[in-house]
């Protein structure tokens, strides 16, 4: 008689819900075992369109699918305990994700080059995205992402950043404002053409993302400028494998070298020596 009362064991789900409308339906076992990429475009959407995140902190959720540049759910991918996701557990979710991270500046330029390799944006579908008009054959500025498009006969052909800085400077301005406008300073004070001062800011901020241990390297003190940053540009080009041509290491430290002559170059305790343009070696030369 006891059997009479013992609880029935919960099927399985697939695993796999989709967002339709307003709730969440749980796919067939059939969908759920195919590869993210193989669910999105049976759902009818190309491949950049759909952004994947993989939420390893959140307890039997593994995946989930948002559209391009929101917080639009498309899809989440479960363990197989999970049999519903309610509107509560979906916002808990969303909280808990760290969306700056998910469109840093570097994600967004990888989504926006390949969106553009595919032939993936429609001036449609970002208009909707963004909320916004967008004419088939037009240049845009898009605040939201920071970058400039361009379309051509309706389809996204190309981008730029609008303020000019390339991802490691954003995510600089993002992540260490201190940092950024330390940099920033700097550059205003010896270029006058701010195309100029810009991309003395991309290059320093490109040489600080790729120096190793950043300010716990070993080599910092010895290219402290004479207002108290660090040239990165100089450490990575001094002990580094780092390449450059004249031209190149003449903007970036405009007003800051001394040349000695036509290929030797002074600045704070190294001498830079070029061959035919192009960077040779550095030699300590304290002044």
């Amino acid at each position: 008689m006891f059997g009479l009362f013992k609880k029935t064991k919960k099927k399985p789900s697939s695993g796999l819900f989709i967002y339709n409308g307003d709730k969440f339906v749980e796919a067939s076992q059939e969908l759920s075992v195919k590869s993210i990429n193989q669910i999105i475009q049976y759902l009818d959407y190309n491949l950049d369109q759909v952004h994947t995140i993989l939420t390893f902190d959140i307890k039997d959720i593994t995946t989930i699918g948002v559209k391009a540049f929101t917080k639009e759910p498309v899809f989440i991918q479960t363990e197989p305990s999970v049999d519903s996701i309610s509107k509560s557990r979906l916002n808990n979710i969303l909280r808990s994700i760290d969306w700056e991270f998910e469109y840093r500046s570097f994600t967004i330029e990888e989504i926006l080059a390949s969106a553009i390799e595919n032939h993936s944006f429609t001036a449609g579908f970002l208009s909707e995205i963004f909320n916004i008009e967008i004419e088939p054959d037009s240049i845009i500025t898009i605040n939201k992402i920071g970058y400039k498009l361009v379309f051509n006969e309706n389809i996204l052909v190309d981008f730029n950043s609008s303020d000019g800085l390339n991802h490691y400077s954003k995510n600089i301005k993002n992540t260490n404002e201190e940092l950024f406008n330390n940099i920033l300073s700097e550059a205003n004070i010896y270029h006058k053409d701010i195309s100029d001062a810009i991309h003395e800011v991309n290059e320093q901020s490109k040489a600080w993302a790729n120096t190793p241990h950043g300010y716990g390297n070993e080599y910092i003190e010895l290219h402290r400028s004479g207002i108290g940053n660090i040239n990165f540009f100089n450490l990575l080009l001094t002990h580094y494998d780092h390449k450059c041509t004249l031209n190149e290491f003449m903007l970036i430290n405009k007003g800051r070298y001394i040349k000695l002559d036509q290929y030797q170059y002074q600045v704070s305790n190294y001498r830079y020596i070029f061959s035919n343009d192009l960077f040779d070696s550095a030699i300590y030369n304290p002044t």
